[in-house]
């Protein structure tokens, strides 16, 4: 079972969300609500365009005087087990004008132009359903309006965990069994180290116990090299796990944690209670017998119970 590479990048600079902590006015509605959504980082008379492909599902004139513009999408995710596909709509608000050519229904592209900015300008995410993966990514309360709940799209930003695009794994053990006899079929030497590039393959979220909280890592040069490989920088891992009981024909899995990791978990682990990891596994270094794992994030909780405890609480009644 693979993930279909789903990300959606930013769009060029003029797109680029600025770090607006208020959420944008809804416009649509004379009551007027506050919805999540973030201010696009536009100025007057620039051309604001499509962040993802998909197709023009609404064209509406405000009560501004100004125009919304829907671009309707879908995405993969990994839930309960399997993979699940949803739409949604991406909401540009606030535009002057749109592109005379663009129709309802139309197929759009990344990149392509949908109408011109305003200082006021912003993007939402909606959905008539409490969707799972808006549920779980999206950092704001969301808010129900008419037939739609509105979401802050916090998924689109690199630097925010995707959760759920983390293949989870019953088993950790299985999984790392997995990786190795993946690279013992290949029959390569015993020699340097071993690359897998299947990182859709083993981009993971699995379930550990710690017996100790991370230490400051053993620099190897496999490391640095699956770090330029995959990551295109060095010394971005700075701590690890080592998991000796987890070893596998002599080869001592390794997680490897990013800078403040381990104050995170110091301050919210107990050790010995069940973690969820969402990382990859690129790397066997046969020179240190070790199975290189690259954390991405942590969790207390399984992505099911995260989501099926905000859904509830946003349909409790008040």
């Amino acid at each position: 079972m693979q993930l279909k590479n789903s990300f959606i990048g930013l769009s060029v600079s003029i797109l680029f969300f600025t770090a607006c902590q208020t959420p944008q006015k809804q416009t649509q509605n004379p009551n007027s609500a506050v919805l999540p959504g973030f201010k696009l980082n536009t100025d007057k008379n620039v051309s604001v365009v499509s962040d993802l492909d998909g197709k023009i599902q609404s064209i509406q004139k405000n009560e501004n005087g100004q125009y919304d513009v829907s671009v309707q999408t879908s995405r993969q995710s990994y839930l309960n087990n399997r993979i699940e596909t949803n739409a949604y709509e991406m909401v540009y608000g606030n535009l002057s004008k749109i592109e005379s050519t663009l129709i309802l229904e139309q197929e759009v592209q990344r990149g392509t132009p949908i109408g011109t900015g305003t200082p006021d300008s912003y993007v939402t995410a909606r959905s008539k359903t409490l969707l799972p993966f808006m549920v779980r990514l999206s950092e704001r309360q969301p808010v129900k309006q008419n037939d739609f709940w509105y979401f802050s799209p916090d998924w689109m930003f690199s630097h925010k965990t995707d959760f759920l695009s983390f293949r989870p794994v019953p088993s950790f053990e299985e999984a790392l069994k997995d990786f190795y006899h993946r690279w013992e079929v290949e029959k390569e030497e015993k020699k340097g180290f071993t690359i897998h590039h299947h990182p859709d393959l083993d981009r993971i979220r699995f379930s550990v116990k710690l017996n100790q909280y991370p230490k400051t890592l053993t620099e190897t040069f496999s490391l640095t090299f699956t770090e330029k490989q995959f990551y295109g920088k060095e010394n971005l891992f700075v701590f690890e796990n080592k998991l000796d009981e987890f070893k596998i024909s002599g080869y001592t899995p390794v997680i490897y944690w990013q800078s403040g990791f381990d104050k995170h978990l110091k301050e919210e682990y107990i050790l010995k209670n069940t973690l969820y990891v969402y990382a990859s596994i690129y790397t066997i270094d046969h020179e240190k017998k070790l199975i290189l794992i690259c954390a991405r994030d942590f969790a207390l909780s399984p992505d099911e119970k995260v989501i099926g405890d905000r859904i509830n609480s946003l349909l409790k009644p008040q």
